[in-house]
């Protein structure tokens, strides 16, 4: 799907970093998110699978439920398992299959500034990122 997507800067956990977002409706993906803390090309897809996510525990009138001898002091609520829907994500780490992607989907790929890239540090890959 050649330009069905365009390049724009954006800011990511408060770094420099850059998106690219769907032009038309047939654009097989909801957005590519570029994390220059972790070096990484998320990419989110329309595919809808159902997984697992921890998410905020709610009372019977809708208010979030207060964490009791919570052992990470930056949780202050109770959390819950719950299978949800979710769009199937994708990561990449090497620049050359992120400059690819990119290059085969957004119409600015030829002109848009990715030094950021150039930027990225060398990740190691551990058990908790595959």
């Amino acid at each position: 799907m050649k330009d069905s997507m365009i390049c724009i800067t954006s800011v990511w956990n408060g770094q420099e970093s850059f998106k690219v977002i769907p032009l038309v409706e047939e654009c097989p993906y909801v957005e590519m998110i570029y994390d220059s803390e972790a070096s990484m090309l998320v990419i989110i897809s329309k595919i809808i699978k159902d997984a697992y996510h921890m998410i905020p525990k709610m009372d019977d009138k809708g208010d979030v439920v207060p964490a009791k001898n919570r052992k990470s002091p930056d949780k202050t609520y109770a959390e819950e398992r719950r299978l949800v829907e979710s769009f199937q994500e994708y990561y990449l780490y090497k620049k050359e299959e992120i400059t690819d992607i990119i290059s085969r989907f957004a119409i600015n790929s030829d002109n848009f500034d990715f030094s950021i890239l150039d930027k990225a540090s060398t990740l190691t890959m551990g058990p908790a990122q595959v």
